[in-house]
């Protein structure tokens, strides 16, 4: 009901009338969807993201406090989805793993590996390789 009364509000330009906290989530949702659209670019930034919204990069960070992540953390773990779905894709199974990174916008591999180990507990290569055997499947979430 808040996204129609949202979508409805800015196509009459009456965005300002709406309850505040709908305001909130209807800006956190475009967050999230324009966040999702750009995470192939490596200068996706939260300045970017509060630049591109014509908010402060405080009040971006005031949107995500109800999150489990921070801006940066949201992006990083987004990204890190992507590429986990792709290692296992059998249409990139002759790309290196360095490239599905950079695809999703880590310029550095190292950086890439460090970050995937972190947050799935093993490298890039070797998830690739169990799911190869079918012994995972990629976070969707």
């Amino acid at each position: 009901m808040e996204l129609s009364t949202a979508f409805l509000a800015h196509h009459l330009d009456a965005t300002a009338a709406l309850p505040p906290e709908t305001r909130r989530q209807t800006l956190l949702r475009e967050v999230l969807g324009f966040i999702d659209l750009n995470l192939a670019d490596p200068q996706l930034t939260p300045a970017a993201v509060a630049a591109f919204h014509h908010i402060s990069v405080r009040y971006l960070h005031r949107l995500f406090e109800q999150q489990d992540a921070t801006v940066a953390a949201w992006i990083r773990r987004r990204r890190l989805q992507r590429c986990q779905a792709d290692l296992v894709n059998p249409l990139y199974g002759a790309q290196p793993v360095h490239a599905v990174g950079r695809r999703w916008g880590f310029v550095h591999p190292a950086d890439f590996t460090r970050s995937f180990r972190r947050e799935y507990g093993m490298t890039p290569t070797a998830y690739r390789r169990l799911g190869a055997s079918g012994a995972v499947r990629p976070d969707t979430s």
